[in-house]
């Protein structure tokens, strides 16, 4: 089951990418293609090859903003535009004239001998005082006093008075984020924003609960993995290279352990490296029929085995430590781990998935400066094509349910372009530049009580490139093949299978044994060793 929800958000994530890659201009220059965010919606640029791709970003990003030069303040979709006084830095903070921010947000204001009252629609009070680090906010008998590091001032050049904007707006629930490469605070109301995305997915999201409550998350599972990788070049002459992994597993939750087995057949590659001497010959014979233990955990990623030895220099009782899978995706502003939890414990959805990815700021910044909220529906529109409300078919036979998706390449193409990604002219030219292009997806899942099935289909092709997806699942196995020609470099291919069985066995979190060298350190120890020998 655990492998069947994977399959499914890595579908989610899948199509994401490749609509994201699908069409891809070449101009005169070779340019590189962005995204950025304007307050009418998401923008094609193309940055010169003269230009750093960052700066080029920055700088055409600053050109959207009612202020070139300063600080901005984006609010639910749009630029704030403030009449005889702008946003300012003071102190770390976003200071905003505070009869805009709090009129903005929907207030009725009033100002008497420096202390300021909002009245929002909903009948709730909000004060603060020029001077004072306290903000009172009462709704209904509930009265929450927030104390605050900076306080309102008057300004001494305009007269005017000032309220910092992350405080007012995380007291009345909405997220404040900055960035710092652009001067940009955004103001966002996630919860309406999160309701409105899951109101284009319902389909999906009933789909998403059903499958997760049929799973019981807390049991441990035996995980029985067979992987093979084929690898058939033009220039082997028909003897392929073929790379086995064969392990067990124990698997709970985000964590697992377990010990891999590498299994190697060089086919026409052999010969060539043979002729290398005696030395590439003995670690051809080292690798193949390897054992790999591993950790994947909240903790850490851990590896040990022959193959390890032979790349640190260590023995075959040394650990290497790597960081956690999901601090790496968090450098990336993906909190994987929040996603994986949310699915875990039954509060996935589309609004809650784009949330935990694009909440922070730091995803939506790495796609072109754009807003988190305009990221998120740019995400939206691209999901709709196979997820939506309107592209989901439903199927129901006694008590069993199927759900269909599925998309090609022009309904992917016009749902960028209803998105606002490309004009309909830009439309007509990709898909002419394309023309003889495959790209169909199919996805099924089956809910039938407890028993959950789930198929993915992916076909590819254009101009001598190749690729087939096909994945099968359900509550205890998974199986699936993936391959890719490439004409006049040759044919791959990735098998694999997986078995599952419930245990009382857990997995381990960190190695119970053995030194353990970290990355980080072993980098160090190898260039330490490389200067001494220079």
């Amino acid at each position: 089951m655990k492998k069947l929800l994977a399959m499914l958000l890595s579908a989610v994530m899948v199509f994401s990418c490749s609509s994201v890659m699908a069409y891809e201009p070449t101009p005169e220059n070779d340019a590189t293609i962005g995204i950025i965010g304007g307050a009418d919606g998401p923008t094609s640029v193309i940055v010169g090859e003269d230009e750093t791709y960052r700066q080029a970003l920055i700088d055409q990003a600053k050109a959207l903003m009612p202020y070139k030069e300063g600080v901005n303040v984006w609010m639910n979709g749009s630029y704030m535009s403030f009449e005889d006084a702008r946003p300012v830095l003071t102190g770390d903070r976003t200071f905003v004239p505070y009869r805009a921010i709090l009129e903005g947000l929907g207030a009725v204001v009033s100002y008497d001998s420096g202390n300021i009252q909002a009245v929002f629609e909903d009948g709730s009070v909000m004060k603060l005082a020029i001077g004072s680090y306290e903000m009172t906010y009462q709704k209904g008998e509930d009265i929450t006093t927030v104390t605050m590091d900076v306080a309102p001032y008057i300004d001494s050049a305009t007269g005017r008075t000032y309220v910092p904007a992350r405080f007012i707006g995380e007291t009345l629930g909405l997220t404040v984020t900055w960035d710092p490469d652009i001067w940009v605070a955004y103001i966002i109301d996630w919860d309406e924003l999160e309701a409105d995305i899951n109101s284009r997915f319902t389909e999906f999201n009933e789909m998403m609960a059903a499958l997760m409550s049929a799973q019981d998350m807390d049991q441990a599972y035996r995980s029985k993995d067979s992987i093979k990788f084929t690898m058939d070049l033009d220039t082997m002459s028909g003897r392929p290279c073929e790379v086995t992994l064969e392990g067990e597993s124990l698997m709970k939750g985000l964590n697992a352990s377990g010990t891999y087995t590498l299994g190697l057949d060089l086919g026409g590659l052999k010969d060539g490296l043979e002729a290398m001497g005696q030395e590439t010959e003995d670690l051809i014979n080292a690798i193949d029929g390897a054992d790999t233990d591993y950790i994947v955990s909240t903790e850490g990623m851990y590896f040990r085995g022959s193959l390890i030895a032979l790349l640190t220099g260590s023995s075959e009782e040394t650990w290497l430590g790597l960081p956690s899978l999901y601090d790496l995706y968090s450098q990336m502003g993906i909190d994987i781990e929040g996603i994986m939890n949310a699915a875990y414990g039954n509060s996935m959805n589309i609004g809650s998935l784009l949330r935990v990815m694009l909440e922070d700021g730091t995803l939506s910044s790495q796609m072109g400066y754009m807003a988190p909220d305009q990221a998120a529906m740019l995400y939206t529109m691209v999901y709709e094509t196979v997820f939506g409300n309107d592209a989901i078919e439903i199927g129901q036979s006694g008590s069993k349910t199927v759900y269909t998706m599925s998309f090609d390449l022009e309904s992917m193409m016009k749902s960028m372009q209803e998105g606002g990604m490309m004009t309909e002219e830009e439309l007509n030219a990709a898909l002419s530049e394309l023309d003889g292009m495959v790209m169909d997806f199919v996805m099924k899942v089956t809910i039938a009580g407890e028993d959950i099935g789930c198929t993915l289909d992916m076909n590819m092709e254009y101009e001598g490139f190749k690729m087939v997806l096909d994945m099968t699942s359900d509550n205890l196995t998974s199986e699936g093949k993936f391959e890719l020609l490439v004409e006049g470099t040759g044919e791959f291919a990735l098998d694999f299978e997986t078995k599952l069985t419930e245990t009382d066995d857990e997995p381990a979190m960190v190695p119970a044994d053995g030194d353990i060298v970290d990355l980080e350190q072993l980098f160090s120890d190898m260039l330490g060793t490389y200067m001494t020998v220079r």
